[in-house]
Order: C-alpha cells, then sequence, then structure tokens
C-alpha cells in the first residue's frame, strides 16, 4: 500500500511525500497524516487545503484530526457518513409536562 503527497500550482504537480506501507503497524490513515502535517511547518509552503479521496474521506477520526490541524479540506465522503457542522452531542431532551416523550 502507498500514500502519496502532491503539490499542485496551476497546471504543475510535484510529489513532495510518498510513505510504503509493508506490513506494518501503521495504517494508511496514519501515514496520512504524517504527510500532511509537515508539508505546512517543514516546506514553509503556503497550503491552501488538501484534498483526498472516499477511503480517508470515510474515516471520522481522519476528519476530526484534520479539523484540530486546522487545514482547509477537500473530501470525498460515502453518501452514507453522517458529518455535523457543530460538535455532536447526545443528550435527553427536557419532559415537557403534558406531553408524551
Amino acid at each position: 500500500m502507498g500514500v502519496f503527497g502532491a503539490l499542485c500550482g496551476g497546471s504543475l504537480v510535484s510529489l513532495v511525500q510518498a510513505k510504503l506501507s509493508m506490513g506494518s503497524e501503521e495504517s494508511k490513515i496514519d501515514l496520512a497524516k504524517e504527510i500532511i502535517h509537515p508539508v505546512g511547518w517543514k516546506l514553509k509552503v503556503k497550503v491552501r487545503w488538501v484534498c483526498f479521496d472516499a477511503f480517508h474521506g470515510r474515516d471520522s477520526n481522519f476528519l476530526c484530526s484534520l479539523i484540530k490541524m486546522r487545514p482547509p479540506f477537500v473530501a470525498y465522503v460515502p453518501d452514507n457518513l453522517h458529518i455535523w457542522l457543530e460538535p455532536f452531542q447526545m443528550r435527553v431532551p427536557v419532559r415537557e409536562p403534558g406531553k408524551r416523550g
């Protein structure tokens, strides 16, 4: 398995990092995090957004980690993935007298 990071500028594209998983303990998601995080800091490149496919877009932990890292991102996500724009909180509704609950 491989995970690749590239920088694009107009019609120019350059591969900046590639990581191969040869049966190691790291998943493709872990490898993607290792590529995305240092690009803006080590290379000192202004990253406008990060793009990735549905494999990475279906992993809610990966999406949450990107939100914490704060790069804007564009993700292809499966159509059955639930996305909340506000932090989701489970709660019991307040009971109102005279109404069924």
